[in-house]
């Protein structure tokens, strides 16, 4: 049992033979800053708090894994993300973890997700559903430094993600109410709204209207933003 301030964490029960038998962790208001100094070579930072409990057991047969965990005040890089819960079992005769949950940002907006983690496969270990509404898009103005800044507004979204948590594949249709970006080559800010198609590659925005400061308006016929694993974006229009 170990207590800092508000955080705890408490480790009870017995690892054995005995299907019965448990091994429990749990949490109360454990600061997710924690994780800090293993993120530092991501660029990523984690705030907020986590309590809830995680059970393990018959490890020695078919484990028996659940979790029900609940998020206060989540931040990623500042960026505030919002409350969430995150629900998980394991399947022992399928051999994945089948997990639900969400994030709810005030009443602005809300995302919430779904699937399967199969944790014995090195491939295609991931199978998950993401939808978000009214999603504040600053927050991926970090990972995109240098290509675009400014960035406000809000994006709804359906998602499917498959692949790895290393190389996630992301394919979906993202809506969105874009008040203002900055595109840095250009040395402009303009506005705009509608869709954005998600590939695993890159996202293609191809057919939207845009407007820049004075409402000159401009249809990009070709337009897509190729990634590597969401890294060294590059802009092509």
């Amino acid at each position: 049992d170990y207590t800092c301030g508000k955080q705890r964490v408490k480790v009870d029960g017995i690892i054995s033979t005995r299907k019965k038998d448990r091994v429990s962790l749990f949490l109360s208001s454990f600061s997710l800053s924690n994780f800090n100094s293993a993120l530092k070579g991501l660029g990523l930072k984690l705030y907020g708090t986590i309590s809830g409990n995680t059970s393990v057991g018959n490890l020695y047969d078919k484990p028996i894994f659940g979790s029900n965990i609940h998020i206060k005040g989540l931040q990623l890089n500042k960026e505030l993300i919002g409350d969430g819960s995150l629900v998980s079992k394991y399947d022992g005769k399928n051999e994945k973890i089948n997990f639900k949950g969400g994030l709810t940002r005030d009443t602005v907006g809300d995302m919430k997700f779904s699937g399967n983690y199969f944790p014995l496969k090195k491939e295609e270990n991931i199978n998950m559903d993401v939808q978000v509404h009214n999603f504040r898009i600053q927050f991926f103005e970090p990972f995109l430094k240098g290509k675009l800044e400014h960035l406000r507004g809000v994006a709804s979204a359906d998602l499917k993600i498959t692949g790895t948590p290393e190389k996630p594949e992301l394919v979906g249709i993202i809506k969105t109410k874009v008040d203002n970006v900055h595109v840095d080559y250009l040395g402009t800010d303009y506005h705009f709204n509608g869709k954005i198609f998600i590939e695993p590659r890159s996202f293609d925005f191809a057919g939207l209207l845009i407007y820049d400061v004075n409402q000159n308006k401009t249809e990009i016929v070709n337009g897509k933003i190729f990634h590597t694993n969401f890294k060294n974006f590059q802009i092509d229009v």
